[in-house]
C-alpha cells in the first residue's frame, strides 16, 4: 500500500550529516526544450480560422539520481512531456463579434472557450462567455479566460464557467465596468489524486 504523505524531491544527500534539510530556490533547475506553431487564415477581414500546436520537453539539471519531478502546486505536468493542439476562430456579424476556441492537450483533455460582444453603441458593449477546461486538462501556456481557483497549480483547468460584462464609457477616458462571474469546479481533487 502507498505511503499517503506529502513529499517533494530531494535534492542533497541523504547519508551526508553535515547537509541539513532546508527549502531552497536553485537557479536552473531545469531545462525546457519547447516548439510549436500557429496559423491563422484570415476568410476576408472580419473572419480568420487558426491553428495552434506545440510540444514541450522538461528536463531536471540537479540531482537526478533522485528523480526529482515538480511539485503539485507547479503550473508543470508531472510528465517531462506535454502540449497542445487547438483551433480558433473569429467573426463579425453587424454589432456582434464571435469568437471561440477548443483544444486538446497531448494526454486527451478538453477545454474550450468562446465569447461573443454586442456593440449597440459606440459608447456600450456587452459581452458574454462561455468556457469549459477539463480536469486534467495540462497547458501551462494557456492564456484563457478562467477564475482564480487552481486545480494542480493551474487555474485553466478544472472549472465550468459563464461570464457576463457590461462596459459603459459615457465620455473620453471614462469606462464603467460591471462584470458577473459565475463557475463551478467540476471536481473536487484529493491531495493524493
Amino acid at each position: 500500500q502507498a505511503s499517503k504523505q506529502c513529499t517533494s524531491s530531494r535534492i542533497y544527500d541523504i547519508d551526508d550529516p553535515s547537509i541539513s534539510y532546508t527549502y531552497q530556490t536553485i537557479d536552473d533547475a531545469f531545462s525546457e526544450f519547447l516548439f510549436g506553431g500557429n496559423a491563422t487564415w484570415h476568410l476576408d477581414e472580419t473572419t480568420r480560422l487558426g491553428v495552434t500546436a506545440y510540444r514541450s520537453q522538461t528536463r531536471f539539471n540537479v540531482a537526478r539520481g533522485a528523480h526529482p519531478r515538480f511539485s503539485d502546486s507547479s503550473k508543470y505536468p508531472d510528465d517531462p512531456t506535454f502540449g497542445a493542439v487547438g483551433i480558433d476562430g473569429g467573426t463579425v456579424l453587424g454589432p456582434v463579434e464571435l469568437v471561440g476556441e477548443g483544444s486538446f492537450s497531448l494526454q486527451g483533455n478538453r477545454a474550450a472557450v468562446a465569447r461573443a460582444t454586442y456593440r449597440p453603441a459606440s459608447w456600450a458593449e456587452l459581452r458574454f462567455g462561455a468556457r469549459h477546461y477539463g480536469r486534467d486538462y495540462e497547458n501551462p501556456y494557456s492564456r484563457a479566460t478562467s477564475s482564480r481557483v487552481e486545480t494542480f497549480g493551474l487555474t485553466r483547468r478544472n472549472q465550468q464557467g459563464v461570464l457576463a460584462e457590461v462596459i459603459i464609457r459615457p465620455i473620453p477616458r471614462m469606462r464603467w465596468l460591471t462584470r458577473a462571474d459565475v463557475y463551478r469546479a467540476k471536481n473536487r481533487p484529493g491531495f493524493y489524486d
